[in-house]
């Protein structure tokens, strides 16, 4: 068939609206080119798979306004499953960025308790001050879909977006999901950096598929997504708690998420904060750790971050709860 093996039905929404992620990064939904669009690429690909047919005799056959893509349809087909994680793939992803997670949260807790202990001890038995943690894109991917069946973030944007993905690219980290009323994807770039004990993500290209994307049309998506994430957050700031221990609830780090997105629509700065979940069965907790530098190289997120004191975590929660500043204004 000229299709990889591999290459597997998914929900029919769901693969509809990656195939169209992928359509949009191969630029095969511009301007003037007739290409088919996501629901007709879909068609064409079940009907290779389920009749074992390839792809000329499929267009020839049953799909002949598209017969003049067929090597197009196949680069298509291609890129979505490179870049499509089937469920297993995305557990095992998911796996590895916790196994990241848990490492660098059994580092924090032993510094919380030297901490605690006043005890300084020889050098060679102190752990280091601060430790390296990095993520690839799809254990980013993997680890944040996990982690919404248990915060439910989705319920704040589910009725605009779907199939929202994460990209890294050197220096640049891409957000991308399929606009439900528009049928397109819409990916907004970010660029992460780090000044004094700020954590900015400023606003780099807003696209829709591979055209700019005017900057009053996207106030008015920028709008919706604003208005439903805060529509959310008086409730998790009342029910944020961070324990003696140090361990922030679930409230407290579903309102620190959803204060970091907003700062990041409204291009201002955050608390540079890491939350390491655990418990994540039973009663989820997070340590809050603070960001000392971060890189994104390639695909692949790399930072360095050291513990919160007890007067730290205070002052974090202090601001978490906090209503959100004036327009013009950053968090204190």
């Amino acid at each position: 068939m000229g299709l990889a093996d591999s290459f597997s039905v998914l929900d029919r929404s769901d693969a509809e609206d990656f195939l169209n992620v992928c359509r949009a990064d191969l630029e095969l939904d511009k301007g003037d080119v007739r290409f088919p669009r996501k629901g007709t690429c879909l068609s064409i690909y079940s009907r290779c798979v389920n009749a074992q047919e390839p792809i000329e005799d499929a267009l020839k056959n049953h799909f002949p306004w598209c017969q003049d893509y067929p090597e197009q349809l196949k680069g298509l087909f291609k890129t979505y499953t490179h870049r499509k994680l089937d469920p297993q793939e995305l557990e095992a992803a998911a796996a590895r960025a916790e196994r990241q997670m848990q490492r660098t949260l059994s580092w924090a807790q032993d510094q919380q308790a030297l901490a605690a202990s006043g005890a300084g001890g020889p050098p060679t038995t102190q752990p280091a001050k601060n430790i390296e943690v990095s993520f690839t894109q799809d254990e980013l991917n993997g680890f944040f879909q996990k982690w919404d069946s248990t915060f439910g973030w989705s319920a704040a944007y589910g009725a605009y977006l779907s199939e929202p993905q994460i990209a890294l690219r050197d220096g640049r980290l891409i957000c991308a999901a399929t606009v439900k009323d528009l049928g397109s994807v819409l990916s907004v770039e970010f660029l992460p950096r780090l000044e004094g004990d700020r954590l900015w993500l400023s606003v780099g290209r807003l696209l829709a598929g591979r055209l700019p994307l005017p900057a009053s049309f996207w106030a008015g998506y920028r709008g919706k997504l604003e208005r439903a994430v805060e529509g959310h957050l008086p409730e998790w700031r009342r029910g944020a708690e961070i324990s003696s221990q140090g361990g922030a609830n679930t409230d407290a780090v579903a309102a620190a998420m959803g204060e970091l997105l907003l700062d990041m629509l409204e291009d201002r700065s955050s608390p540079p904060v890491l939350f390491l979940p655990y418990a994540m069965e039973s009663r989820p907790r997070s340590l809050p750790v603070k960001i000392v530098d971060l890189r994104i190289e390639g695909t692949t997120l790399t930072m360095t971050v050291e513990p919160l004191d007890a007067g730290r975590r205070q002052a974090l929660l202090d601001a978490i709860r906090a209503p959100r500043p004036a327009a013009g204004a950053d968090h204190p």
